[in-house]
């Protein structure tokens, strides 16, 4: 790898790892103070799934935009691969955030001697007139 290159691909996955960053911060702040807050975040522990699908994702698009990254590449094969990336971090990211938004909690209910916590998953919306 030549130094033109090197510092091609270094300047354009640092964008891309500071866009990510960024990303994951703002959904770490509705994460974390809108779907769990204070209590849910222990209870639950769902933190922890969150914390490893941004730090996959955060750290998988820039690695695959440093190395697809060639100045030599002509416009249109740069688009190309740029796109693929960015499809492909979204769509892992958007169903890791599905499934942190299918497992936040939406009642805490006391059940014969204990108290429970139910999240989105646990709730059938179709029977929930039945109930």
């Amino acid at each position: 790898m030549n130094k033109q290159r090197f510092l091609f691909a270094a300047k354009i996955s640092g964008i891309h790892f500071l866009l990510s960053l960024t990303v994951a911060a703002l959904l770490a702040g509705l994460i974390f103070f809108v779907w769990y807050p204070f209590p849910y975040q222990k209870i639950m522990g769902n933190f922890k799934l969150f914390f490893l699908i941004s730090g996959i994702d955060v750290c998988c698009g820039p690695l695959l935009t440093f190395i697809l990254s060639n100045p030599q590449k002509r416009l249109k094969e740069c688009i190309i691969d740029f796109s693929l990336i960015i499809f492909i971090q979204l769509s892992a990211f958007i169903y890791g955030m599905y499934n942190i938004y299918l497992a936040r909690p939406v009642a805490v209910v006391f059940e014969l001697d204990s108290i429970r916590i139910l999240s989105k998953g646990d709730i059938l919306l179709d029977e929930l007139p039945q109930a």
